[in-house]
């Protein structure tokens, strides 16, 4: 709570850089989780903020192209300011067009603090259906003998502090494979995964809880 970068990252300084009240307004820390999600965000999306502080970015329920959003802006963070319009579902069902401005913010010696999507309402009716938002378990192409899925897309953070566990139990986060990762609880405390990882040599399985608070590793644990 002491980091101005952070403090500067709330509803009462957000709201001067905003067009109008209806603008959407999603900020981001530097890890690519949700900081602040604003009223006309929740309106638009039927998504509270409540739900969504402390998601990651690339994990909110949007029915939009992720697709898209990921090879326009990957991780959702630009490291310069970039405009994208989307076509959504609203939680009416109802198809709308946004056009966002994506602003990367940054500290005083030039370290990435953070992300602002500023979004209002675009021209136009969208032109295709939204597709669903993708599910967990990207197939990479890995050794066929243990599928592999990416980790590091959904839960960067997390699949992060997995390669840092093992490296720091003696392992080479090289050898290991994740083969399964799924959100177990989101909370006040923060958000844990599970990971089930392979190695084919020698032979081995594990499954390994992370929980991770605005940005940071709070506890990890085999079980």
């Amino acid at each position: 709570m002491g980091d101005p970068d952070v403090l500067r990252l709330s509803h009462g300084h957000l709201a001067s850089v905003l067009p109008s009240r209806s603008s959407l307004l999603i900020a981001l820390d530097p890890a690519g989780a949700v900081l602040v999600w604003n009223a006309a965000a929740e309106l638009a999306f039927g998504l509270t903020e409540e739900a969504m502080r402390g998601r990651p970015f690339l994990r909110c329920p949007i029915a939009w192209d992720w697709g898209r959003l990921e090879a326009l802006i990957p991780g959702g963070i630009p490291r310069t300011t970039r405009r994208i319009v989307m076509d959504a579902t609203c939680r009416d069902g109802s198809l709308a067009r946004f056009a966002f401005q994506v602003k990367p913010q940054y500290r005083s010696n030039s370290q990435l603090s953070g992300c602002l999507w500023l979004g209002s309402p675009a021209a136009g009716a969208p032109e295709t259906p939204v597709p669903e938002v993708p599910r967990l378990g990207v197939r990479l192409p890995s050794d066929p003998e243990i599928p592999a899925i990416d980790a590091q897309r959904q839960f960067p953070v997390h699949a992060a502090c997995v390669d840092g566990h093992l490296a720091s139990h003696g392992e080479d986060p090289a050898r290991w494979r994740i083969t399964d990762a799924a959100e177990t609880r989101l909370d006040e405390r923060g958000m844990e995964v599970r990971f089930h990882l392979a190695r084919r040599s020698p032979p081995a399985e594990a499954v390994v809880l992370v929980l991770v608070a605005r940005g940071e590793l709070v506890s990890i644990r085999r079980v």
